[in-house]
């Protein structure tokens, strides 16, 4: 197809993979973003350009509408990121896929030049996932995939769930949502890291408090100047109750 026209399925595609923006700014951009595909180290787009290539008739979704800079948006800096070094998707994907090197360049090329588009205005997870929620009803998906990294990619699910149960909108996609991590993310920092609170889920009968509720109730708190001492007054609480537990324990 002639560059420039477009691809006759990017109005009918049956799926969607979501690749998370990240901030363009920080430090580790390209070890989380990038990775290192020749040593199957895979960041946030190569696992989602492997995904997409494994899916019929797929449009990759580059997230977000956040200024990266020079006018230029972090969406937009990563998809351009991405085509500059598509030559590292090569042999991936002749490798996953089973197929000739002129076949694989030909569907990375056709993935990242006819299939691929830009997220302009979501700047939070939340609305990244609105956003391709929304392109996924526009488009007729009937999957919709999401991919960052591994101390990320549980949010990801929990906010998709969460979108889709509190708008009637939603309701009318009908495919499935999944969700896959990448191999990297920040130095030091892993999925062990995260930590999960299910509502009504507690590690004695005899607790009668839930968690889960405790730590919906500080969400505000994120991001105001305040949260740093409310962080050292908690743990400072926190402290004072684990001596008492292992003094009631001795």
């Amino acid at each position: 197809m002639p560059p420039g026209q477009g691809h006759p399925l990017l109005t009918t595609s049956p799926s969607v993979v979501l690749v998370h923006g990240y901030h363009v700014q920080a430090e580790q951009w390209q070890d989380v973003v990038w990775g290192n595909p020749h040593h199957n180290h895979l960041g946030r787009v190569p696992r989602a350009v492997l995904i997409a290539l494994d899916q019929p008739d797929p449009l990759l979704l580059f997230g977000t509408g956040s200024k990266a800079g020079n006018g230029v948006l972090e969406s937009e800096h990563t998809l351009h990121f991405a085509r500059a070094h598509r030559c590292d998707l090569y042999d991936l994907a002749q490798e996953s896929l089973t197929v000739s090197q002129e076949r694989a360049r030909l569907l990375v090329d056709d993935l990242l030049d006819e299939r691929s588009i830009c997220d302009r205005t979501s700047t939070t997870t939340w609305t990244e996932v609105a956003a391709a929620l929304e392109v996924s009803l526009q488009r007729g998906a009937r999957r919709l995939t999401l991919v960052s990294s591994p101390t990320h990619i549980a949010r990801c699910l929990q906010t998709a769930l969460t979108c889709l149960a509190s708008n009637s909108r939603y309701h009318h996609f009908a495919g499935r949502v999944g969700a896959v991590a990448s191999d990297t993310t920040v130095t030091g920092r892993g999925p062990g890291d995260v930590v999960i609170l299910e509502p009504g889920t507690r590690r004695s009968a005899v607790a009668a408090v839930d968690f889960a509720d405790v730590a919906r109730a500080a969400l505000p708190l994120l991001g105001r100047p305040s949260a740093a001492d409310y962080v050292d007054e908690w743990s400072q609480l926190t402290d004072t109750w684990l001596a008492r537990i292992r003094d009631q324990d001795s």
